[in-house]
């Protein structure tokens, strides 16, 4: 797969869920939008696939860019809002505290967007990935 690139080929990366866990909703949900756009493009009609597996409809929204929100302590991370939520500038994404509660940091969006994925572990280090968020 290393020369994919030589075939000239396009590519379509799904990624959802969280490490080493198989969530039916998040498959279900990338197997239908992976049909939708094979049906936007004409590869085939697939509305008997779409409407069997009780495919949700939604309005797409278009990302152009998003970045990594780093944790800037290590410690204990509490998040406040989940995969999907649209969060305004300052919005308090969660915290970081130390196992015996000396301290508790304010997690803040720093830009407006749509929160794509949440850092799932509950023990965090400084300058991991905590938050991924679009930037409109």
């Amino acid at each position: 797969m290393g020369n994919i690139h030589k075939l000239d080929k396009k590519v379509l990366l799904y990624e959802g869920g969280k490490s080493l866990h198989i969530d039916d909703e998040i498959t279900k949900t990338g197997l239908h939008g992976a049909l939708r756009v094979m049906q936007h493009l004409g590869m085939r009609n697939f509305e008997n696939e779409l409407t069997e597996g009780n495919a949700v409809e939604s309005s797409p929204i278009i990302i152009q860019n998003s970045t990594w929100i780093r944790a800037g302590y290590s410690g204990m991370m509490h998040p406040y809002i989940a995969p999907g939520e649209k969060v305004e500038k300052g919005t308090v994404l969660g915290s970081i505290s130390d196992p015996f509660g000396s301290f508790e940091r304010a997690i803040k969006s720093q830009f407006s967007g749509y929160v794509i994925c949440v850092n799932q572990s509950p023990i965090v280090n400084q300058g991991d990935g905590i938050f991924h968020i679009s930037k409109e």
